[in-house]
């Protein structure tokens, strides 16, 4: 009795341990933050970098310029070499089953050579090649080849003013002014956890037309990000140029994106909207 009870003491204390890093990993996904740094560099062209971390790089993504590919690592190994841990163990697989087949088929015994005395001879005179009847029959010319299936060419949808007169309706409908103002207002809090803490450099533009560049400029200045210190917004009216030099950087939590989600699907209005598009 007494080893049963250490038994399921020994599996009831390895489940909780289970439990526990379960929890441990969901708070972790919830509360560490994302770190995410956009560095702009401008030489003979613009080259961008991105970085994306979380949890002191345990997961680390990188994507060195716009043309290059996205790398990712996991406690500091790339990605590609955990896609090759099954067609390692699919290779293992493979030489375990051809040793035991190489097990399994018998020996074959050593024929027997004739004694010195005896002359063993071979005559194929009396075998005669058959001939093959696929060579003799000759290839007609009025084959035909099967009718090619016609590929079906899809209607690109264009331009439909319709859509815009809907969203416009959906927009001035009073059932729904409650629901966008929700919605606006979620947005614009996740937008502000999510704001860059930190910008940093120079931006150098002109249009080459004086009028335009003040245009630019102007538009430009609305824009709050562009009033942060350590932004320095040059213009240039006498030619044109664009020069950008700086960095960008900022985290997010995930906590925040799913609250997004439970008070959105919460709210009366939203879930209205949800249960009209999927049909329910």
């Amino acid at each position: 009795m007494a080893v049963v009870v250490a038994i399921l003491k020994t599996i009831g204390m390895i489940l909780l341990v289970l439990l526990a890093l379960c929890v441990l990993l969901l708070c972790a996904a919830l509360f560490v933050p994302v770190r995410y740094r956009v560095t702009v560099e401008t030489k003979d062209e613009i080259q961008v970098r991105c970085q994306i971390s979380w949890l002191l790089r345990v997961v680390y993504i990188v994507q060195e310029t716009l043309e290059s590919g996205i790398r990712i690592r996991i406690f500091g190994i790339p990605l590609d070499r955990f896609k090759k841990i099954p067609a390692f163990f699919r290779r293992t697989k493979k030489t375990a089953e051809k040793k035991e087949e190489t097990k399994e088929t018998p020996q074959e015994e050593p024929e027997e050579e004739p004694d010195e005395g005896v002359i063993v001879t071979t005559d194929f005179s009396d075998e005669r090649v058959k001939p093959n009847p696929l060579a003799e029959k000759p290839v007609s010319g009025d084959r035909t080849d099967p009718p090619k299936k016609k590929k079906k060419k899809r209607k690109k949808k264009g331009f439909s003013f319709d859509k815009i007169s809907s969203i416009i309706t959906f927009i001035k409908d009073p059932a729904n002014k409650r629901g966008i103002r929700t919605v606006k207002k979620e947005l614009f809090a996740l937008l502000r956890y999510m704001a860059p803490e930190k910008i940093d450099g120079k931006v150098v533009f002109g249009t080459g037309d004086p009028c335009t560049t003040g245009w630019v400029l102007g538009i430009v200045s609305m824009v709050p990000p562009a009033y942060t210190e350590g932004l320095r917004i040059c213009p240039e009216f006498e030619e044109k140029r664009f020069q950008a030099d700086g960095y960008v950087k900022g985290k997010a939590r995930l906590i925040y994106m799913v609250r997004l989600v439970i008070r959105g699907y919460l709210d009366p209005d939203i879930k209205r909207w949800i249960d009209q598009v999927f049909g329910k």
